[in-house]
Order: C-alpha cells, then sequence, then structure tokens
C-alpha cells in the first residue's frame, strides 16, 4: 500500500554559542535546542510525529527526505533539513499511547 504524502518540513537550523536551535515555518511548533546537537537532531522525527498528532490529530510517519546526488558529493548530506510527512497506514491499529 502506498502512503499518502502530506507534506514536507523544511528544517531551519542554526547553531548560536554552542546551542542548536532547530525550528520550521512549515509546522508551528516546531522548535528545538540544546547543547548536543546529536540529541536535539535525534528529537525531530518523533516532536513531528507527536506535533501532526495533538494539532491535526493524525498519526504519521515521518522520513528524511532524498538528497540529491550533488548534495552527497559535496559532502552536503551530514544532516538531514527537509522530512517527508505521510500519514500513517489506515489499516494499522493505533497504540495505547497515540
Amino acid at each position: 500500500m502506498t502512503q499518502s504524502l502530506l507534506g514536507r518540513i523544511h528544517l531551519q537550523v542554526e547553531d548560536r554559542h554552542g546551542t542548536l536551535y532547530v525550528s520550521s515555518k512549515d509546522l508551528p511548533g516546531l522548535f528545538l535546542w540544546g547543547s548536543d546537537p546529536e540529541d536535539v537532531l535525534a528529537k525531530v522525527k518523533p516532536t513531528i510525529r507527536q506535533l501532526f498528532r495533538l494539532n491535526e490529530h493524525v498519526d504519521v510517519s515521518v522520513t528524511e527526505a532524498p538528497v540529491s546526488n550533488e548534495a552527497r558529493w559535496c559532502g552536503l548530506d551530514v544532516m538531514a533539513n527537509v522530512f517527508e510527512v505521510y500519514r500513517a497506514d489506515s489499516g494499522a491499529k493505533n497504540s495505547k499511547n497515540g
């Protein structure tokens, strides 16, 4: 079954004075920050899922958008800054936690 693409979330990422800030104009409420970049970036997908659950009342799956060959060649795929959001499989049962 093909999943339905709901949209793309483009991240704005800033490093200011040792703190990484992540936000998006595409998804109000997405604002993460911290001094450990790996920890902050690991929270992006779960936060997007939770915001869709709370704001849109829909369960979604989140994947990193494909990176172009040119970007890979230039070494620009260190961190994904675009995520694709798909409606979760309608046949799946909701878990107790949402």
